[in-house]
């Protein structure tokens, strides 16, 4: 963190961080808790550092399946090798120009299609989806895919949303 202050009597706070050290919400609790304390007034949100309220039962009770969890294989014994594992001759490049119209054109395909939920729709996920369903479509076979996404799974923690920092 930086302050830098100006002849005019203004400053500029400059910040740089790590989605290591902060994600977005306790980033932005942070910042605002700095703009409370700079107009000195009392802190915007009380951070609530108790780890405890987190805790897993001991000893701990896993009672579903986690499939984030499976050990996926790698190299070169497993029919379609990662990106990583590949020689680079073996590894295909393409550009796909996308005007605006297309990615509106596909972001009202997914709002209109079936399983819609009305959540919202950005043009990275619907060309990102539609990429992966291209590429999917022109194998021509049935593959077992596990997609696995990071989730902050916040709602479980009504309670805690506002107040908790990690």
């Amino acid at each position: 963190m930086m302050l830098t202050s100006f002849k005019c009597g203004g400053f500029a706070l400059g910040v740089a961080t790590n989605h290591a050290t902060f994600d977005g919400i306790s980033f932005k609790a942070f910042l605002q808790n700095i703009a409370s304390l700079a107009a000195d007034k009392p802190l915007a949100i009380v951070p609530c550092n108790d780890r405890h309220l987190l805790a897993a039962r001991s000893p701990p009770k896993i009672e579903f399946d986690h499939p984030e969890l499976l050990k996926i294989p790698s190299g070169t014994s497993i029919p379609n090798p990662t990106v990583f594992d590949c020689p680079e001759g073996q590894l295909d490049f393409k550009i796909f120009n996308l005007t605006s119209d297309d990615i509106a054109r596909l972001k009202n395909e997914a709002k209109d299609g079936p399983g819609s939920n009305n959540a919202k729709i950005t043009g990275f996920n619907v060309v990102t989806a539609h990429v992966w369903r291209c590429k999917a479509l022109s194998s021509g076979n049935e593959v077992n895919v596990l997609v696995a996404l990071p989730s902050k799974e916040m709602e479980k923690f009504e309670a805690l949303f506002h107040k908790f920092l990690a």
